[in-house]
């Protein structure tokens, strides 16, 4: 179904479906369904299939559709083939810009960053990450960089003789954190007048084939911060991550806080001229950071048992789980600070009533009032206000990155489709906007709305499908379906129901049918109920 009815007949794929590394079970079944490359090469599996073909279990036309295609791709790689070159001062530029627009400024207490020469006479550089930076994730994700930016070499650059720059190493390249190494990292940052802590997850422990097994930074980091944090109050945290940490245990103690991620071989240059503040950061988390690992979605179901993995959070993955359970979070999804402040304005939208094909035009403005240039991520989300089936709180649709001027204002715009406000309905198997009313809210993170406004849509009917077994405050939700029933019942048995009597019948924790057998003691067959189940689900748009 899914490689064929979906992948193929629905979506129009007609390219090669590939496996995962070690990815299938069962090589004939796969093929059968439609996966044509297994990789990587398993000649037992090669064998099956061989003999599958003979004994009749795998009819040759299948293996010979995924050869086709095969075949059609190895083809069509090599018409294109091209063998060029590639500029490697210029493919370091753009992985500068990647770096640089994607670092997030998490916490800036006292406005602590950038830093300022006037009053950042000595600096304390910390941590073996500032000298062999964690650029990059374990496994299939390592490359060799052309080039590498150092972030020490990259600060002591932009420092230049202003500032004493004074480094130690804080943990060794495993992690490992020592009486000695603590003490000649408090010696460093005792007497200057700020630090910077460079700190993150243990090489290799972002990886495939396996998760980590805490949401913490390291535990010998952890006890490096406290101790500097002891004696030197203006601490900035650089953390070197893939993915959320929890920071509650020690974000009290640290005035800034700034996550590089894996920033490629060009994020030394790039933290270095955020820290300074030649470049504004600008960018925003793509994660959630909860307080704790039990408040995670998937913390109670994954992995689950028996060798089945139970994905229980449905739908509700992410900033969609938190926000619907109005939970506490140390940073939301959507969240970045800058050097510069941002107010939303005069959000407008171009209809506010609209069929569900209609297309909505959102404007705002968005207007840098403070003293510095800088760009903004401005995020549209959408609320459904009520809906038969369970949706999220908002759901991200749009964003923007914009760049303004001190001083100055941007209007942007954005344009909102049937699929903005729809949900995939599974008794209908399709995407379904309802009828009602929908929230547009500009915001700058999940957290942050900063302008909303509502709209009315006219959609389907916002009524659940009807079973043998439902309860009549199920059916009752579409006033049409009452006197449907009734006409339908009369028309089958002969039996007028009354007001008094349907009245009665609604007050019953019974199922439909139960309630027809049993309360109005009528005989039914299940092919006229099944007609009756039709007929109200029609009526409700099904």
């Amino acid at each position: 179904w899914l490689l064929n009815d979906v992948l193929r007949d629905e979506w129009g794929f007609n390219g090669v479906v590939v496996s995962d590394w070690a990815g299938i079970k069962d090589r004939v079944k796969s093929l059968n369904a439609g996966n044509d490359l297994e990789m990587p090469r398993n000649i037992s599996f090669a064998r099956l299939l061989m003999t599958a073909v003979e004994d009749g279990s795998l009819e040759e036309s299948i293996v010979d559709r995924s050869v086709t295609r095969v075949l059609e791709l190895v083809f069509k790689a090599k018409q294109n083939e091209k063998v060029s070159g590639f500029n490697i001062d210029e493919h370091h530029e753009l992985a500068y810009k990647v770096a640089v627009e994607s670092i997030v400024l998490l916490k800036n207490e006292d406005n602590i960053l950038p830093l300022k020469r006037d009053k950042v006479k000595s600096l304390a550089v910390i941590g073996e990450m500032a000298l062999n930076p964690r650029y990059q994730g374990g496994g299939c994700a390592v490359t060799n960089p052309t080039k590498l930016d150092i972030p020490l070499d990259q600060i002591k650059a932009l420092a230049g003789s202003s500032m004493d720059i004074s480094f130690t190493n804080g943990y060794d390249y495993e992690d490992v954190v020592t009486k000695q190494s603590i003490e000649e990292a408090v010696k460093t940052a005792k007497n200057c007048d700020a630090v910077l802590l460079f700190l993150g997850i243990s090489q290799g422990s972002e990886s495939e084939g396996s998760d980590r097994n805490t949401l913490g930074i390291e535990d010998s980091h952890i006890s490096l911060l406290d101790a500097i944090a002891e004696v030197n109050k203006n601490l900035i945290v650089i953390l070197q991550k893939g993915e959320a940490v929890t920071v509650k245990p020690w974000i009290g103690k640290v005035k800034g806080l700034v996550d590089m991620y894996y920033s490629g071989q060009a994020g030394g240059s790039a933290i270095a001229d955020i820290l300074f503040g030649k470049v504004n950061p600008s960018g925003k988390t793509t994660v959630t950071y909860p307080e704790k690992i039990e408040d995670i979605p998937g913390f109670i179901t994954y992995p689950g048992e028996g060798g089945d993995h139970f994905y229980g959070e449905g739908i509700f993955v992410g900033y969609r789980y938190y926000d619907k359970l109005k939970s506490r979070v140390c940073f939301p999804f959507g969240h970045g600070l800058s050097y510069t402040t941002f107010v939303y304005s005069d959000l407008e939208v171009s209809s506010e009533s609209i069929n569900e094909n209609d297309k909505l035009q959102i404007t705002l403005k968005v207007s840098n009032t403070g003293l510095n240039k800088g760009k903004e991520i401005v995020q549209i989300y959408v609320r459904d206000v009520e809906s038969a089936l369970t949706r999220p709180e908002r759901e991200l649709k749009h964003f923007q990155k914009i760049e303004i001027n001190s001083g100055e204002m941007q209007r942007i715009s954005f344009e909102l489709s049937r699929r903005d406000f729809a949900f995939w309905d599974p008794e209908r198997n399709d995407w379904v906007v309802e009828t009602g009313e929908f929230t547009i809210e500009a915001a700058a993170s999940s957290r942050d709305v900063r302008l909303s406004k509502k709209i009315w849509i006219e959609g389907i009917g916002r009524y659940p499908k009807i079973y043998s077994d439902s309860l009549f405050i199920e059916i009752n939700q579409n006033p049409e379906n009452i006197m449907l029933l009734r006409r339908y019942i009369k028309e089958k048995t002969g039996v007028n129901i009354s007001d008094d009597v349907y009245g009665q019948m609604t007050k019953f924790f019974w199922g439909l049918k139960n309630t027809i057998i049993s309360f109005l003691n009528l005989n039914i067959s299940d092919d006229d109920l099944q007609e009756l189940l039709d007929k109200l689900n029609t009526n409700n748009g099904y």
